[in-house]
């Protein structure tokens, strides 16, 4: 029997799966349930981008409990939709809107975190433009990657903490396909001391070799209780200037020329 080899991307990729050996997953389910004789090749399916994790959990049970699936597909490389970082360092609850799998270190300031894109997400509740990945899902992929290496890797000690972002310089350079990808991330700067912690890092998207979107980002980590004392205060701060502005400004008598012709009117 011959092997052939299919990406499996999530259903809203439809138009990107078109005219190549590329399956929704819609459409991979529909395959696992015809009978055995009506395929004959041995189809080997590679995780893309897009498919939901519950599906695919779906599929994994069905080829378990199924002799002539395991005949038909080669499915190891799906299960690799289960690696998703934790919503403790993506910070995220609901899981479909982590967008990462477990970062992984290369060297001592080096990292690499799979690309993990469950369409379900919130970045692409609303539409699917074009065949690529779109440009904020990159972004926000960038900012879970650097929680989830710090909180992973560089622990501020045992409380709970609060990242606060200072610089995010974002570059696009191709176009990110629905297919296997990764972040290849690197710490430039970093100072820590009791009360905070700085890093300064650089991102890259990478896929098939090429660099997608880079991004370099400065950020801090603080104490939650120390910078929610600090947040609270300059939000009272803030909203009372502004009621402050408001009241003066209806209090303040109207101009004689624009009384006029409002009473003409």
């Amino acid at each position: 029997m011959k092997s052939r080899c299919f990406f499996v991307v999530g259903d809203k990729f439809h138009e990107f799966a078109e005219g190549k050996d590329v399956l929704t997953l819609h459409q991979l389910k529909a395959l696992t349930c015809l009978p055995g004789h009506l395929l004959d090749t041995h189809n080997v399916l590679i995780l893309g981008q897009g498919v939901q994790e519950d599906e695919v959990r779906c599929i994994l049970r069905h080829y378990e409990n199924s002799a002539d699936s395991s005949a038909r597909f080669e499915i190891a490389d799906l299960r690799r939709v289960l690696d998703r970082a934790p919503s403790g360092v993506s910070h995220k609850r609901v899981p479909h809107n982590t967008l990462i799998g477990t970062p992984r270190r290369k060297s001592g300031d080096e990292f690499e975190i799979p690309f993990n894109i469950d369409e379900r997400c919130e970045l692409m509740g609303d539409h699917q433009t074009g065949q690529h990945v779109q440009g904020m899902i990159l972004v926000e992929a960038f900012r879970q990657s650097f929680l989830a290496v710090t909180e992973t890797f560089f622990p501020f000690g045992d409380e709970k903490t609060y990242f606060v972002i200072n610089v995010m310089n974002t570059e696009f350079h191709n176009f990110l396909f629905p297919l296997p990808a990764h972040i290849e991330y690197r710490i430039l700067e970093a100072d820590s001391n009791g009360r905070r912690a700085r890093y300064r890092t650089a991102m890259a998207a990478m896929q098939n070799g090429v660099q997608c979107a880079t991004a370099e980002v400065s950020f801090t980590v603080y104490p939650a209780r120390t910078i929610a004392q600090k947040e609270a205060e300059l939000a009272r701060m803030v909203t009372q200037t502004m009621l402050v502005s408001r009241q003066q400004a209806l209090a303040a008598p109207v101009p004689r020329a624009l009384a006029d012709a409002e009473s003409v009117a």
